[in-house]
């Protein structure tokens, strides 16, 4: 498991900005319980198409599938 802090960098959050101007996706491996910080890259790299993976892995058996949404 990676840190929230490593997406919440500029460092990060520039170069996934770069890989939209390239027209080219990035995909996003994030935990459930981290999409409320995939949310906030996903905000601030508009320009680039994000991909997540494995719908942030929720525990549908235990019926743990509570997506964050910002509406």
């Amino acid at each position: 498991e990676v840190s929230d802090e490593i997406s919440q960098s500029e460092t990060f959050r520039k170069n996934i900005r770069k890989i939209g101007v390239a027209n080219k996706t990035f995909d996003l491996c994030f935990l459930q319980k981290q999409l409320p910080v995939a949310l906030d890259l996903a905000e601030v790299c508009d320009n680039t198409n994000l991909i997540l993976d494995h719908c942030g892995v929720p525990d549908i058996v235990g019926g743990d599938i509570d997506f964050c949404y910002r509406g």
